[in-house]
């Protein structure tokens, strides 16, 4: 599941920002089995979240230059069919499932 690799990702990420060892961005980018420029997006995602991300050049490694928590997992619940029959999905037939509370469809 890609949003579970993402969510890995993610918390992988954090962690090795907040313990100040993420090395180059090049480095980064292969710790985490993405490209470059891919990374500079989810560092700027992470910006809108309120981290302030700075760069060491003499350590080699990004680091939260403000106190920065993220938490992240991912809770999947399957609906019966009983259940679906109370969620309108337009004229298209879609499965649903619930993450962390909110409705995320997935076309059948």
């Amino acid at each position: 599941m890609e949003l579970r690799n993402e969510i890995y990702r993610l918390n992988k990420l954090h962690r090795l920002i907040k313990n100040k060892n993420t090395g180059t961005p090049q480095e980064l980018a292969e710790k985490l089995r993405i490209s470059k420029r891919h990374l500079y997006n989810v560092l700027d995602d992470l910006r809108m979240l309120g981290a302030r991300i700075d760069y060491s050049r003499s350590k080699y490694t990004f680091y939260y230059s403000n106190h920065f928590e993220l938490k992240l997992h991912l809770e999947v619940e399957y609906l019966d069919e009983n259940e679906k029959k109370y969620i309108s999905a337009g004229s298209f037939s879609f499965d649903a499932l619930f993450v962390h509370g909110n409705i995320l469809f997935l076309q059948k």
